[in-house]
């Protein structure tokens, strides 16, 4: 960073508090309510009045008493992220039309990470990953959308399925036009329609015991189950051995029949549980519950849902995705569910399993 020319500027996204006395200042992050408290000379706190990009580093620090103690005070807010460089957007390395589309995002990364080099490096993966949505019905279209809204631009969406007159309660865009539809049809079209840079590739097949995972992941990066049917269960179980295998992250999305609201898995290859720990999981702390057989067969139509737990299942798992492309250490296993009842969060931890065959 050379002081004889990058010109702080003091973030939009970041609050100042300052004492009677002008001896502590503490910066506000407004997106995470990370604080900085620093305790330091009143002159030192008066030259961020003036880090409104027009003077340099050097030029700031020649107003105070000290330049070099404001000199080092300007490059510690730098090296925090308080202050930036007044043109770090323009600079970023992103093509102009899509940096405009997501400014809000850019700007939220800003307070996430510790430089525009970040913000950019995060943001570059985000466009040049291919992401496949297995299902795309109440949770799925939702997450489709918001990892669009996001700047993913390479799609894949799976599913055998066609757009029926009770999508409208829970699905994303839906029109009544669509109706016959093929889901995955029908939410490329409103992919394309977000943007022109996406690329939705779509495959209307379910995945059974004979389908080629090599041939219709190819190219894929990260694979998100949000399929209810037959079973997200053995989907999930038959996606996360293929995704161990060739070492693709996986997702499994909340919100299927019976766990609206719910908080899915992140399933990173020999670092996280797999499927298969996770139904070893099930296995045991549930071995003593015995459901009993229910009187009706046939239950197509007796499970409910909400398009507003669906939004909620869908944007964990779109927030969950950008941590980890954010920072690859958040990795915690676990699950969870919203309580419509009482707006708790029931959460728990689940650990690798040691003797798992599949990922230990």
């Amino acid at each position: 960073m050379d002081s004889r020319t990058t010109r702080p500027y003091l973030r939009d996204g970041v609050d100042v508090y300052v004492t009677d006395n002008s001896h502590n200042v503490t910066f506000v992050f407004l997106s995470t309510r990370k604080r900085i408290a620093v305790n330091c000379q009143p002159d030192l706190t008066r030259l961020l009045a003036f880090c409104d990009g027009t003077a340099t580093i050097e030029e700031l620090a020649n107003r105070t008493a000290e330049p070099a103690k404001g000199m080092a005070f300007l490059r510690y807010l730098i090296s925090n992220n308080v202050l930036v460089d007044a043109r770090w957007f323009e600079n970023l390395r992103l093509p102009d039309v899509y940096k405009d589309r997501i400014k809000k995002q850019l700007y939220f990364l800003m307070d996430m990470v510790a430089s525009a080099s970040k913000v950019e490096q995060v943001q570059m993966k985000i466009m040049n990953t291919r992401v496949a949505i297995v299902g795309v019905g109440g949770v799925g279209s939702w997450i489709t959308t918001e990892l669009a809204m996001m700047g993913f631009t390479r799609f894949l969406l799976v599913d055998y399925g066609n757009v029926s007159a009770s999508d409208a309660t829970r699905h994303s865009h839906f029109k009544r036009s669509g109706v016959g539809m093929s889901k995955v049809q029908f939410y490329a079209d409103v992919l394309k329609g977000l943007a022109s840079e996406i690329r939705v590739d779509v495959s209307q097949t379910v995945l059974s015991n004979n389908t080629d995972m090599d041939k219709l992941f190819h190219g894929v990066d990260i694979i998100i189950n949000a399929a209810d049917e037959p079973y997200i269960g053995y989907t999930s179980i038959a996606l996360s051995r293929f995704c161990i295998k060739t070492g693709k992250i996986m997702y499994v999305a909340g919100g299927f029949d019976a766990h609206l609201g719910c908080l899915g898995e992140l399933i990173v290859p020999k670092v996280t549980p797999c499927a298969d720990c996770y139904a070893t999981y099930f296995r045991n702390v549930l071995k003593k519950w015995k459901p009993a057989v229910h009187p009706i067969e046939n239950r197509t139509h007796g499970f409910g849902g909400l398009a507003s737990l669906a939004v909620f299942s869908a944007s964990s798992a779109a927030l969950s995705l950008l941590r980890y492309l954010v920072d690859s250490a958040c990795t915690q296993g676990g699950r969870g569910e919203f309580k419509f009842t009482d707006y708790s969060l029931d959460s728990f931890e689940v650990k690798r399993d040691p003797t798992c065959r599949h990922c230990a």
